[in-house]
């Protein structure tokens, strides 16, 4: 019992420890037709805004991006959530957020599955 304790335990750290306690946004280009994108995590100045972006340009190309510091703030007049925005080179979908790293649902969707999985396993082993 004590066994899959430990390792609930350990799983559970790991999930959180690749958290962070700065204001996180991915930023970087790429396209919707592709996996050939690049985009990194990247410190954002929380001080500036506390927004992260994410554009769909009506080609397909899509831009990350920290609201405040890559071109303006247009992540702090919108607010949180997606909207159709016209823009010079057409109608864009743009979305903010104000969570860590949460211009990409795929890391956090990771989080809750790793979650879901110690459980699991910790259940599993202790019956």
């Amino acid at each position: 019992m004590s066994s899959s304790l430990g390792l609930f335990l350990f799983v559970v750290t790991a999930t959180f420890t690749t958290c962070s306690t700065q204001f996180l946004c991915y930023r970087g280009f790429g396209t919707v037709t592709t996996e050939q994108q690049f985009v990194v995590k990247q410190e954002c100045n929380d001080t500036v805004s506390e927004y992260c972006g994410k554009v769909v340009e009506p080609d397909g190309r899509i831009r990350w991006y920290c609201d405040g510091q890559d071109g303006g703030y247009m992540c702090t007049s919108h607010g949180k959530g997606c909207s159709d925005q016209n823009e010079e080179s057409g109608m864009v979908t743009r979305c903010c957020c104000n969570k860590h790293l949460c211009n990409s649902a795929t890391l956090s969707k990771q989080h809750t599955l790793i979650v879901i999985i110690a459980v699991l396993v910790t259940l599993i082993f202790t019956l």
